[in-house]
Parts: structure tokens; sequence; C-alpha cells
């Protein structure tokens, strides 16, 4: 009866050990390593204008550890002179680098407004070289009659190192 019981616990123990390396395997192969796979960081630089007006321009650099390639967006806010946002203009390029050259895959163009009286006329996206280009009109409008346009064109480019500007 001695026998037969220390078999049977030997079976449970050794079961359980089975269950414990299991859960160990399971959690070191489904549990990311990394939590926050795209970390971004930002780059933010503002141009005074003759009216008291500014653009706000941001770089958004995803830091998706890619050693040759790269995707961002430049971000251009036009703001009143109040501080108060009015449109914007985004531009985003994918960007291969290294081995001392960079190229623009592809550019892409986004726009909208902040405030009604303006409206977007135009959009338009383009690449040349290691530049992914974007430009946007927009029309100021007051009691139905336009009577300023603006026009805004950002550019983002990427070094041969994948340093963005």
């Amino acid at each position: 009866m001695v026998i037969l019981l220390k078999k049977l616990l030997n079976k449970r123990r050794k079961f359980y050990i089975k269950i414990i390396l299991f859960l160990s395997l399971f959690c070191i192969l489904c549990i990311p390593s990394q939590v926050n796979a795209y970390n971004y960081e930002n780059i933010s630089q503002i141009e005074y204008l003759e009216d008291g007006s500014y653009i706000e321009t941001t770089i958004f650099v995803s830091n998706d550890y890619a050693r040759s390639q790269k995707t961002a967006s430049k971000i251009a806010r036009y703001n009143s002179s109040t501080g108060v946002q009015q449109w914007y203009v985004t531009v985003t390029g994918t960007f291969s680098y290294g081995n001392g050259s960079a190229k623009c895959i592809s550019s892409s163009v986004k726009s909208g407004v902040y405030n009604n009286k303006w409206a977007i006329s135009s959009k338009s996206a383009s690449k040349s070289g290691a530049t992914a280009i974007a430009s946007a009109t927009a029309k100021h409008s007051y009691d139905n009659t336009a009577y300023e346009t603006k026009k805004l064109t950002v550019r983002l480019t990427c070094s041969s190192t994948g340093v963005l500007s």
C-alpha cells in the first residue's frame, strides 16, 4: 500500500512539474519583451510670420527598430496671432537609408481645418531624392467672401544615417 501511495505521489509530482515547465515556457514565448513597440520622438519648431501668426511644425518619428528603413510624419499647423490653431498639412514619408545614401520611397499628404472659417482648396504630395513633400492651400472666408489664401509646403528629409529634418 505504501509503495502504491509513493507511485501515485510521484506521478502527481511529475504532472505538476510538467505544468510548471509548460507555463514557464508559455510566458517566455508569448509575453512580449518590448511592451511599447512604437516610441515616438517629437521634434518641434515655430516660425513666426510678419502678421503675428505662426507655423508650428512637428516631426513624429516611429522608432520601429528597422535598421535601413524609417517612416515618419511632419505636420505644419497654421496658428493665428492669438495662438489659435486654424488649419494643418501633414506629409508622411517612408525612407530607405544607409551606405552613404538615402531615398524617399513614398510620400502622402493629409490636411484639415480646426476653424470652419478656413477651407482646404487643394493639396498634393510628391517626393524628390531623400525628401517627401506635401503642399496645401487654404482659403479664409468671412460672410461667405474669401479674403485670404495661404499655402503651406512641408518637406521631410532623411539623411544617409536616418536622421529626419
